[in-house]
């Protein structure tokens, strides 16, 4: 009985301690207000490195990412 909650209680804790992972995101607009779509968003420095893609409404996510401070670069062709 203890081993089982025990093993429940390290199961539990690593789901908490994997979940604790940030995110950037935010809605890109132009000049007149319109969302942009298919802009590029990437993470030039920073403890993670990634990169994605605006939507159809202009909004982005990037993620997971740890705790720190990031330079973005926002491209579009």
């Amino acid at each position: 009985m203890k081993t089982t909650i025990l093993m429940a209680a390290l199961m539990i804790s690593s789901l908490i301690i994997s979940a604790q992972n940030g995110a950037i995101h935010g809605k890109i607009y132009d000049e007149n207000g319109d969302p942009m779509y298919a802009v590029n968003i990437s993470i030039l420095d920073g403890p993670t490195q990634s990169c994605t893609t605006s939507d159809f409404d202009g909004i982005f996510k990037v993620k997971p990412l740890d705790a720190g401070t990031y330079t973005l670069e926002i491209s579009f062709m």
